[in-house]
């Protein structure tokens, strides 16, 4: 039974705001420059979760292929949700330049894992490589290689953290001023 709860979840937390995303998609994105903001969130959000949902049921071929993508996408949705919070609030358009510095931290993960996972690593190496970030091999196995990209996964976790309770408190203080 708890098996199945999960499942049931995960796939609940998938569904919602993938169907958030569609009701923006029909009713118009272009109406409001802030449904962009909360369009690319729920999309990403509904892929980090489908990403969870496979690596909780076992998929890594999937979870290992979509990677670099899941570690942009989690970086990147407390910034969305800023962005989203700030467009609503304020009267001036957003420009690019004051958007896009939010979006390096994910820009850089993106780049490294794509290149670390399809470039220096063969794809029995890129599989072990899932294995070991997930915690499903002994540290003994692996090699350099793998050491130097669960050091980069784990400098992401911590600015995933970092940048989560840092986008919380602007979100507030943006809310509050509101």
């Amino acid at each position: 039974m708890p098996e199945e709860i999960k499942i049931i979840a995960l796939a609940i937390a998938f569904f919602a705001p993938f169907s958030w995303a569609i009701t923006y998609l029909i009713d118009g994105v272009c109406k409001q420059k802030s449904r962009i903001f909360i369009l690319i969130l729920m999309l990403a959000a509904s892929i980090v979760y489908f990403m969870t949902y496979m690596k909780f049921q076992g998929h890594l071929e999937v979870y290992t292929f979509l990677f670099p993508l899941h570690a942009a996408l989690v970086i990147v949705l407390f910034p969305l949700l800023y962005l989203y919070i700030l467009s609503l609030t304020s009267e001036k358009n957003l420009s690019y330049r004051k958007i896009l510095p939010h979006f390096i931290p994910a820009v850089v993960f993106f780049l490294f894992f794509v290149l670390y996972e399809k470039v220096m690593l063969n794809s029995e190496d890129d599989r072990l490589f899932i294995r070991y970030i997930l915690e499903l091999t002994y540290d003994a196995e692996a090699s350099s290689i793998l050491k130097l990209g669960k050091m980069v996964y784990s400098v992401g976790k911590t600015i995933f953290i970092l940048q989560s309770l840092i986008y919380v408190v602007f979100t507030i203080i943006k809310m509050k001023e509101y």
